[in-house]
């Protein structure tokens, strides 16, 4: 492998940044237009993305927890097809499990707060 030493500048003007080497004592310069245009590029862009996942809301959020659902429930219907019930069947009892489970739970929880209050 080869080393190639990094151009040095002619001249090293420090009015000018883009005459300054990296590795002087001169590279410390202010902030150039075309960087605080890319930064402002960037924070458009952050802004726009936190703009369109505030709109998009009533979407994402039931896909995403359509998606945590799929996957916490990945294992019980893994294990009902391994005792040789059809997914289908499989799938009708874990739904339905998750659905009688729901209202239970929230039910014992009110109690629970009515008993300790």
């Amino acid at each position: 492998m080869r080393f190639i030493a990094p151009v040095e500048a002619k001249s090293k003007d420090r009015s000018n940044p883009e005459t300054v080497t990296a590795g002087s004592d001169l590279a410390a310069t202010p902030r150039t237009p075309a960087r605080w245009n890319t930064a402002a590029h960037v924070l458009f862009v952050v802004l726009a993305l936190l703009a369109l996942a505030y709109l998009g809301r009533a979407v994402v959020v039931p896909v995403l927890l359509a998606s945590l659902l799929a996957i916490a429930l990945n294992a019980p219907m893994r294990w009902l097809r391994s005792v040789h019930i059809p997914t289908p069947i499989a799938a009708a009892v874990v739904v339905g499990l998750l659905i009688a489970g729901v209202p239970s739970a929230s039910v014992r929880a009110r109690l629970g707060r009515r008993e300790a209050g």
